[in-house]
């Protein structure tokens, strides 16, 4: 979920610019050395994001990438290539649950600095990412588009990085777990995943997270009770009771770009199921039970009357329950105290993923770079540097250097 325009109060990104302009002007001078050649392009993404004064200088001497927007997979796909003859490192960034989806502007501005950076950039639009109605389906067609992508002639080495943010952190990590893809993924670098749809289920409806020294409360924006509300909705069988829930829960559009103030999201659906409880199909009835409690206490047996189909589409939807199959090195970057999800949800992953590395900075609030001083822009920059070094490893004899 990212900011529209990108920009920061002056006094608050002057280091971080001072930082990205002295990165590139080491770069001219030794620009052959292999990990100054990793910061370079680190810089080159990071100017195009957060913009300073570097950022014109950093666009007069790289090439300007050409844009289009394509069909990938069947999918809707903006596509961002370098200036150059290939073959290129793939990138397929995917997006947070936003209505503007790859005509976000900010996610414009990235896919043009990792292009002018040397990656061909892949964004597509999934099936319920831009509605907010996460499904088994967007996850299907992150792996079509992925797969796509990694066999494009123009494609090095027929692999693909994944980058994500939010939501489209945790689909990244779902689909580098299909058994087929995971081998020709070189990296998954993501921000602020989501890994366990049912605790983020618990989080949205009490405003409390499971932990494993105990419960805690963790309030979260109403477009997360929004997201999940509508996930869960569009989750049930086809028909009029369906219909009628995804109706009465607003459209994410009207809630974007999220305001922590906002309005609840849920409020017609209390009086939906006064007034429909004898008429509602029990699947439909149990879904509604489990989105309007906020008792903490009951969200446990809530949980277990949904369907076990629902409950194992869930766990389907939930990064945790395959990392295992990931065979990419994972780069997380979190911030201290996320807005959405809390750093164990991250941490979860720790155990199951053969190479896994978590950065948590205060250069993050959730998927927006807000780097207010050095240490925390290092960390920032840290993370970019490892994510596209690892992205652009080369595979030689069957193995990656």
């Amino acid at each position: 979920m990212a900011r529209k325009d990108g920009r920061f109060p002056f006094h608050r990104f002057v280091l971080v610019a001072a930082g990205i302009f002295a990165v590139v002007a080491v770069v001219f001078v030794v620009a052959v050395w292999p990990s100054v050649s990793a910061q370079y392009r680190a810089a080159v993404t990071l100017s195009a994001v957060i913009e300073n004064p570097a950022s014109p200088l950093v666009e007069g001497f790289t090439d300007e990438p050409s844009v289009s927007d394509e069909i990938v997979a069947g999918v809707p796909t903006l596509v961002a290539r370098p200036g150059g003859e290939g073959p290129h490192p793939a990138i397929v960034f995917m997006n947070g649950a936003v209505p503007p989806g790859r005509e976000e502007p900010t996610v414009g501005k990235l896919a043009r600095g990792l292009a002018r950076a040397g990656y061909v950039v892949y964004i597509p639009d999934v099936s319920g990412l831009r509605t907010g109605e996460i499904s088994t389906e967007t996850v299907s067609e992150t792996v079509d588009v992925a797969r796509s992508v990694a066999d494009e002639p123009g494609t090095r080495d027929g692999r693909v990085a994944f980058v994500g943010v939010s939501v489209g952190a945790s689909l990244a990590l779902l689909a580098a777990a299909d058994e087929a893809l995971a081998p020709r993924v070189s990296v998954v670098s993501v921000v602020a995943p989501y890994t366990d749809l049912e605790n983020v289920t618990r989080l949205a409806t009490t405003d409390v997270y499971p932990g494993e020294d105990g419960a805690f409360r963790y309030e979260t924006p109403p477009y997360l009770r929004l997201l999940t509300a509508r996930s869960l909705a569009a989750m049930l069988p086809e028909g009029e009771e369906r219909a009628s829930l995804l109706t009465l829960i607003p459209e994410i559009r009207h809630y974007y770009p999220p305001a922590d103030e906002a309005d609840e999201p849920l409020a017609a659906l209390p009086a939906f199921k006064i007034v429909r409880e004898g008429n509602l199909d029990p699947e439909t009835k149990a879904v509604l039970e489990l989105l309007t409690n906020d008792a903490p206490e009951r969200f446990g047996e809530l949980y277990e009357d949904i369907s076990p189909r629902m409950r194992e589409e869930i766990n389907t939807l939930s990064p945790a329950t395959g990392a295992s199959r990931i065979e990419a090195p994972v780069e997380i970057a979190t911030a201290p105290r996320d807005r959405y999800f809390p750093v164990a949800e991250s941490e979860a992953l720790e155990g199951d993923v053969s190479e896994l590395r978590l950065t948590v900075t205060a250069a993050m609030n959730h998927a927006e770079p807000e780097p207010s001083d050095i240490p925390a822009f290092l960390e920032l920059n840290g993370f970019v540097v490892r994510s596209l070094e690892l992205a652009d490893a080369r595979r030689e004899s069957g193995a990656v250097r």
